[in-house]
């Protein structure tokens, strides 16, 4: 078992890395959530319109897209390391420029820059955990990620609800300047990643980063890092057409678009809005119900964590599908004229369906797309599978309100039941099981033998 408590100098040197590179995720969690409770007040102050509201949360999701795409090229050449200091910079200019905005406009291209920062850094730091951790534990390392994510989120809906006695919206982006400065200052002293140092070359260096991470002899795992990094290449373009990597791909994009389409972030951006059908009366009842949700999302990350290098990724993705989508069909089986009189037992369902999708797609499709590609196309290709990822969020993100008003809940959630059931049956019938391998033992039996670029 990882030791919770390490007593040497490389368990804690590790332990520290990761915690600071996972303080991109608990940005991409806060600066995703506090738009939930900021959304309401904006409204009040620029009069906005649902199309407004609606852009105003998806310019977040379309600078995302934007940074995923392009960023990969970028992390494959500068590393993750220099890639996650320049989003703590993005991420500090984003919010102290949102936090002093004058116009629905100028709110729009902060929160598009926060979007930037939050594609560059979804990606990079699942992937920079991923090439820094054993193998043993390399699921609930990669997934401390995903608790800061789930972390930020409910520290920005309860931020969220200590602030709505008044207009604070500005307050509640402008709290975001602080974790950006330690992202900003902490990665000039982390380490780069060993895989990383191996493909420029720099054999000695990756050498020293092993031996200050790793309690056990590190030759073994340093010639199999060579190993998989010298194997013969080809370009990135026939990776992506070539039959013989077509499974990990189709496995990426899947589960970016299910992990949208389950239709979390109609909570995680429009909560209040959610929890005003379901008969919450005031501004701080549907915040602080959104608060319950982060706080639910929080500790079914903290399971996961726990569980996934035991149990495994798979019975989690099959388990998490099915309890996300009985409960969706749960609350589409309340009837209209109910939906308005019964929130504590609306807010009941949307938990569970929060725990599925947490311990599903929530939690490992940032785990899996770190583990399943070649070490070459790791980068890019996690790039595609984010900007993927952040495609679908955009979908979900300006359509959910117009949704919600022309079809009404039931109906809505009706769709992500779907979706949810089918996330089941691709758990099943397609995704492996890769547990306690290292990441080169993974190409090797989902390429075996693999060739890279």
């Amino acid at each position: 078992m990882w030791d919770r408590h390490p007593r040497n100098t490389q368990n804690k040197f590790l332990l520290l890395t990761v915690t600071i590179s996972a303080t991109a995720g608990l940005l991409f969690g806060f600066d995703t959530g506090n738009i939930a409770g900021a959304l309401i007040y904006i409204e009040k102050t620029f009069h906005t319109s649902t199309l407004q509201n609606q852009v105003i949360v998806s310019s977040t999701v379309q600078g995302a897209f934007f940074g995923a795409i392009t960023s990969g090229h970028f992390v494959r050449h500068f590393g993750c390391k220099l890639m996650l200091t320049l989003a703590g910079l993005l991420f500090m200019i984003g919010a102290m420029g949102g936090s002093l905005a004058q116009s629905v406009n100028e709110l729009i291209i902060c929160r598009a820059l926060l979007g930037v920062a939050i594609g560059i850094s979804s990606f990079s730091a699942p992937l920079y955990i991923s090439e820094l951790a054993p193998a043993a534990h390399r699921g609930r390392l990669v997934l401390l990620n995903g608790v800061a994510i789930t972390s930020g989120e409910a520290l920005a809906f309860l931020l969220d609800y200590f602030l709505s006695s008044g207009d604070h919206w500005r307050i509640m982006i402008l709290i975001g300047v602080a974790p950006a400065l330690v992202l900003l200052i902490g990665m000039f002293f982390m380490p780069e990643s060993p895989r990383w140092l191996v493909s420029k070359h720099r054999i000695r260096d990756a050498e020293k980063v092993l031996t200050k991470i790793r309690e056990e002899d590190i030759l073994p795992e340093l010639q199999q890092i060579i190993s998989a990094v010298n194997r013969p290449k080809i370009f990135f373009t026939s990776f992506l057409i070539s039959k013989k990597y077509r499974k990990p791909i189709i496995i990426a994009v899947m589960l970016a678009i299910f992990q949208q389409f389950f239709g979390i972030n109609t909570i995680m951006y429009y909560g209040p809005y959610l929890f005003k059908y379901a008969g919450f009366q005031s501004d701080s009842s549907q915040i602080l119900a959104t608060f319950f949700i982060g706080m639910i999302n929080l500790v079914m990350t903290v399971v996961t964590l726990r569980y996934v290098d035991s149990w495994g990724r798979r019975n989690f993705l099959m388990t998490g599908s099915l309890l996300s989508a009985i409960s969706l069909l749960a609350l589409v089986l309340i009837p209209d004229y109910w939906m308005g009189s019964v929130p504590f037992l609306v807010l009941g369902i949307m938990s569970l369906y929060i725990a599925g999708y947490c311990i599903s797609v929530g939690s490992l499709f940032w785990l899996i797309i770190s583990e399943i590609f070649p070490a070459h196309f790791r980068p890019m290709a996690m790039s595609l599978a984010t900007a993927i990822h952040w495609m679908a969020n955009f979908a979900v993100s300006m359509s959910f309100l117009s949704m919600l008003e022309s079809m009404g809940p039931q109906k809505t959630f009706g769709c992500y039941a779907v979706i949810c059931f089918l996330s089941f049956l691709f758990a099943y019938f397609i995704v492996p099981e890769t547990k306690g391998k290292t990441l080169e033992a993974i190409e090797d039996d989902l390429y075996n033998p693999v060739v890279t670029s």
